[in-house]
This record gives structure tokens, sequence and C-alpha cells, in this order.
């Protein structure tokens, strides 16, 4: 019975980390085509879409150690 537990609790662990990768990677998909449409729009400039990645990674960046932070608070006492 307790092997059976840990077995499903590290299953649930590895699809929830494939779960975060696809999301990722979807979101990731999603601020480059949207850079590229910004880029290759007339009357767009270039800056614009350089400033639209540059903030994507920013706001990222930070929810990602935002999310490191709260796992595990004591390693960043």
């Amino acid at each position: 019975m307790e092997a059976r537990k840990r077995r499903q609790t590290r299953r649930r662990a590895f699809l929830r980390t494939i779960g975060r990768g696809v999301a990722s990677l979807f979101i990731l998909l999603l601020v480059g085509l949207g850079s590229y449409l910004m880029a290759t729009t007339p009357g767009i400039p270039k800056t614009y879409a350089v400033a639209f990645v540059a903030l994507n990674g920013l706001f990222w960046g930070a929810f990602a150690v935002r999310d490191r932070w709260t796992r595990n608070p004591d390693a960043h006492a």
C-alpha cells in the first residue's frame, strides 16, 4: 500500500513537471509569434518588438524566482 502511494506521488510529480515544461514552451511560442508579428508589421517600430521580448523575459524571470522562493523559503532566508 505504501509503495503504491509513493509510486503515485512520483508519477504525479513527473506529470506536473512535464505539464509545466509544455506550458513554458507554449508561452515561449506565443511570445516569439507576437514579437515576430510586431517586427514584421509595417508602421510598428522594431524597438517595440525588442521591448516586448525584453519585458516578457523580465516578467517570466521574476515569476520563476518567486516560484523557487515559495517552494523552498528556508534556502533564501
